[in-house]
């Protein structure tokens, strides 16, 4: 992995670094691009839901869940939309071990 792809927040502090900041403050988290953005957030939620009520409907209204995992992989759902447009995890990819590896 070349130093350009490296996560802009563990890179040495000089010019490279309040260069991506500034972009990233700019073009990834302004208020009018989470604005725009805000219907990833709100799908990604309903999903969660959704797939919580589908496990608790058949299992006669319980279901045990691991939250800490499930958030986090809606946190990675939401940030990977956000930047590419796709999910990272979806409900058909339960064996998909790098995700699972992303968010342990």
């Amino acid at each position: 992995m070349g130093y350009n792809q490296t996560m802009f927040g563990f890179a040495p502090y000089g010019r490279y670094w309040r260069d991506m900041r500034k972009l990233v403050m700019v073009e990834l988290l302004s208020n009018h691009r989470l604005e725009l953005l805000k219907h990833v957030r709100d799908t990604e939620t309903s999903l969660l839901m959704k797939d919580f009520y589908e496990k608790s409907s058949r299992n006669g209204g319980q279901v045990v869940v691991e939250m800490k995992q499930r958030l986090a992989e809606m946190a990675t759902n939401i940030t990977v939309r956000m930047i590419s447009g796709k999910r990272y995890f979806s409900a058909d990819a339960k064996g998909n071990q790098e995700a699972k590896r992303l968010c342990t």
